[in-house]
């Protein structure tokens, strides 16, 4: 078979191992906070919050608290509705894991520290990855130069010995 020849395959998470709709967080958000769902897309997505959360350039706290005006709901409640926009992708979910231990396999994903340890705690195919390049770990995102150049040399990763699985033509 031909994944027998790569020597890395990259992974990433949302959108090919799980999908995911932030409409269900925007919505309960917006019911609980008592903003207008536009006003919390704004405030997550408008104003490269979600980004420099993404990149690990601010903490999870400082994500919620720039999205939830005046704590009107926990950082334990966010969490519970951030986490639920997850869906798993069963079919590809089980292709991933039966190239485990065939070939290097490494994520390769956009994801904060929130969503990433609701999907390290609740999803036991994780555990089939030999590691895990995450953009708020790495200080950038993809389709970043910056993310992939950090990635290649944390994981001691060679280019042309490694293909991406994503969901963006990017």
């Amino acid at each position: 078979m031909w994944v027998s020849f790569m020597a890395t395959i990259l992974c990433d998470i949302g959108g090919v191992l799980i999908d995911v709709d932030y409409r269900s967080a925007l919505e309960g958000l917006s019911r609980e906070c008592g903003l207008s769902e536009e006003a919390i897309y704004k405030r997550m997505f408008g104003s490269g919050l979600k980004e420099r959360h993404d990149e690990g350039k601010i903490s999870s706290y400082e994500f919620y608290r720039g999205i939830v005006p005046e704590e009107r709901i926990s950082f334990g409640r966010f969490g519970d509705l951030w986490n639920g926009i997850f869906s798993e992708k069963k079919e590809v979910i089980d292709f991933v894991s039966s190239l485990g231990g065939r070939c290097r396999l490494l994520t390769a994903s956009n994801i904060d520290s929130i969503h990433f340890n609701f999907c390290y705690k609740n999803y036991k195919w994780m555990s089939v990855f030999d590691g895990l390049g995450l953009s708020y770990k790495l200080g950038f995102t993809k389709p970043g130069r910056g993310f992939f150049e950090k990635l290649c040399k944390e994981f001691c990763i060679e280019a042309e010995e490694a293909v991406l699985i994503d969901d963006t033509q990017e």
